[in-house]
């Protein structure tokens, strides 16, 4: 095992030859050794998130420093830090990634490889730009305000009508949606998502196991394709929403996990292993370490930034500020609190910022102004 284990340690530190990665793969067709990879490749990588040297040249250093390291039953809960870490971690991850999902083509998709492809560090890759990073590695960007990407049977990718390749290797994509962006995903099995501006997704090529799952951060519409022989689950760090066939939104932020169903029925499981089954019309919350109780809400309201609308009923207009951010990409300064005003009416976003603004104006006492990228926002003096 001293040899296998030194070229684990070179493939993690991203110092593989080309002669090195294709001796890998082969080494990777063989379970037991793939086994083991992984299970050194997860001490690596907890080690680094932890701050602690991840360099030894026994498998009894290993050993030790894998003792040390507190782990999780929530894998997902731990790969959720590794890429703040240092930037080497992200290298050898990358790296880890492309040998498994290429050397070990005939491994089934599963959740723990899903969270983990999902927290990989896009490295660079700083775009205002819609960002697609496909299974081998390459990333793609689109400079509209909008995107369709499709993926069929083979797992091939088409962005915007145009076809990337004639098949795609087994793996994870991700796409990264950034402020002002949004993009329409239809799936290999016939599930659509939108993906909503601030947001990313990671998904299989494929869905040829017994599950489909995805991984989401942000906010996304679902409108699953109804398969009872393989449920669809929807993931994220705190919440995971399991489906047969259904539409529901589900958005994720670092504070809290919403999920709203429009119809059929979801169960919900939280990280804390909380559950609840949802009904059309119902929405559940989990923030501040618990699962809120089940509230009927009006749906319309809650998934209108997919017809480019925001419905507001009695809405603090700060939070109206923040949808309107998302969409615009534009920053909203207020130069003094406006906790206090409320609003309600249906705001067409398709219409223009300048637009929206004066349907705000009408009916609350602010005013605006525009500077540079920014929004100013000033309360009106209402006294006579």
């Amino acid at each position: 095992m001293d040899n296998n284990l030194n070229l684990f340690i070179r493939s993690f530190r991203n110092e593989l030859t080309e002669e090195d990665k294709i001796r890998l793969a082969e080494l990777l067709t063989d379970s037991d050794i793939a086994s083991q990879y992984e299970h050194y490749r997860k001490i690596w990588n907890q080690a680094l998130a932890k701050g602690q040297s991840a360099a030894p040249d026994s498998e009894k250093t290993w050993g030790s420093i894998a003792s040390r390291i507190k782990t999780t039953g929530k894998g997902r809960r731990i790969l959720r830090y590794i890429t703040a870490a240092v930037s080497v971690c992200a290298a050898a991850a990358a790296v880890a990634v492309f040998l498994i999902f290429n050397g070990q083509a005939n491994q089934d998709y599963d959740e723990e490889r899903l969270t983990q492809a999902a927290s990989e560090d896009w490295g660079v890759i700083a775009s205002d730009k819609i960002v697609f990073r496909t299974a081998e590695g390459k990333y793609y960007s689109v400079d509209s305000k909008q995107a369709e990407v499709s993926v069929d049977d083979e797992g091939c990718i088409s962005i915007n009508s145009v076809q990337l390749g004639t098949k795609s290797a087994k793996g994870y994509n991700s796409i990264r949606v950034p402020r002002g962006k949004m993009v329409n995903l239809k799936l290999s099995d016939g599930t659509g998502i939108y993906l909503n501006s601030l947001s990313s997704i990671t998904f299989p090529s494929n869905f040829s196991g017994t599950d489909r799952m995805v991984f989401l951060e942000g906010e996304a519409y679902f409108d699953v394709a109804r398969d009872e022989q393989r449920p669809f689950t929807a993931l994220s760090d705190r919440m995971n929403v399991a489906v047969l066939g259904t539409q529901f939104n589900f958005s994720t932020t670092d504070e809290a996990a919403v999920v709203t169903l429009v119809s059929g029925k979801v169960q919900v499981e939280t990280e804390t292993s909380e559950t609840c089954v949802l009904f059309p019309s119902q929405q559940v919350a989990f923030q501040s370490g618990r699962l809120e109780s089940v509230k009927s809400v009006d749906v319309e309201s809650v998934i209108s930034w997919t017809s480019h609308k925001i419905i507001c009923k009695d809405q603090n207009i700060s939070e109206v500020f923040e949808k309107l951010s998302k969409y615009f990409d534009r920053d909203f300064v207020c130069r003094e609190p406006l906790d206090d005003i409320y609003i309600s009416g249906k705001l067409d976003l398709k219409a223009g910022l300048d637009s929206v603004l004066e349907s705000i104006a009408f009916v609350a006492p602010v005013s605006f102004s525009h500077n540079g990228e920014s929004v100013l926002v000033a309360r009106m003096n209402t006294n006579n």
